[in-house]
């Protein structure tokens, strides 16, 4: 089934206030449901999760940058839908209702297979050096600061590593003795103050981009196929080729894989409902991309075309 055909669900057409009822009694043990804003998602979300306390509850947003835009997400933004693709990517065990928007239906995404392999282990007691992690944080689109604030950042102190992974709202503590995992503890970001030890940890990729040499090398080879020979000062080549994150590089995420999915491939067979005024909604992105595109056409922006 296409896209469009899987868009054009069921619409929820319900008393005000009825729709987390609806959702929450609906005979379906995997729904995708489409809100028309980011706050009716966050809003239906704690609804239903009062209604159907048994269920697990997923919002889904979009990204909060523009489309073509020339800085990436709100990296809390990513986190979030980090967490909750590489989740469904490794299947759900009881009932699943996503809440997302028109915008987050419309957006690209990896393949489920990303993120199910490149997801990291780290256990206290084993051998792990501290090096290979390092290169699997920034494989995995994490970066390196001085002091750990937000989601997928990391610093290095000694044989300490702190990080803030996808999805967590404390931090990870984990201290190395020699290539081995001493320990592995939680800490407040706010205070630096180290908490509970934790035995284990799957620390999940804090992008939808994964740095290796397969997806950089894709990139160079189809940018190259697009937009001809690359010449001096492009930025955006120079800093993918190099392994280096670049701002806005989310808009290129075409280029870094084979294959793309949406989020109904990864919630499969899943019922889809929408709030009544979603295809409103989807209409209004899809011009809005379109306007965008045509914007940077003949510029230096280089943007890929909205069917991409």
């Amino acid at each position: 089934m296409q896209l469009a055909e899987k868009i054009a669900g069921n619409t929820i057409t319900a008393p005000s206030g009825a729709t987390p009822l609806v959702l929450a009694n609906l005979k379906a043990d995997k729904i995708i449901h489409i809100a028309t804003s980011d706050r009716e998602m966050r809003g239906l979300a704690e609804s239903v999760k009062f209604f159907a306390p048994d269920a697990e509850v997923l919002e889904f947003p979009a990204w909060d940058s523009l489309p073509y835009d020339r800085s990436s997400p709100n990296p809390g933004i990513i986190s979030n839908r980090v967490s909750v693709l590489t989740k469904l990517a490794y299947g759900v065990s009881k009932r699943t209702i996503i809440i997302t928007t028109a915008n987050a239906v419309l957006q690209k995404l990896p393949a489920p297979k990303i993120f199910k392999e490149s997801s990291i282990l780290v256990e206290k007691g084993k051998t792990l050096p501290r090096e290979d992690l390092i290169k699997a944080l920034i494989k995995n689109g994490y970066s390196r600061v001085s002091k750990v604030i937000e989601n997928g950042e990391y610093a290095v102190r000694g044989s300490i590593i702190d990080l803030l992974p996808s999805g967590a709202m404390d931090g990870i503590r984990i201290d190395f003795f020699g290539d081995e995992v001493e320990t592995i503890k939680e800490f407040d970001v706010l205070t630096q103050v180290s908490a509970g030890e934790i035995p284990r940890l799957q620390l999940l990729p804090a992008s939808e981009i994964i740095f290796d040499a397969e997806s950089v090398e894709r990139f160079r080879s189809s940018y190259r196929k697009i937009f001809g020979a690359v010449v001096k000062e492009d930025l955006l080549y120079e800093s993918i080729s190099a392994g280096n994150k670049y701002p806005g590089q989310e808009n290129w995420l075409p280029l870094f894989y084979t294959e793309l999915a949406s989020i109904f491939d990864y919630l499969l067979n899943a019922v889809i409902t929408q709030s009544h005024l979603a295809p409103q909604n989807f209409a209004e992105r899809i011009e809005l991309i379109h306007d965008y595109y045509d914007a940077r056409k003949g510029t230096d922006y280089k943007p890929l075309k909205p069917e991409m």
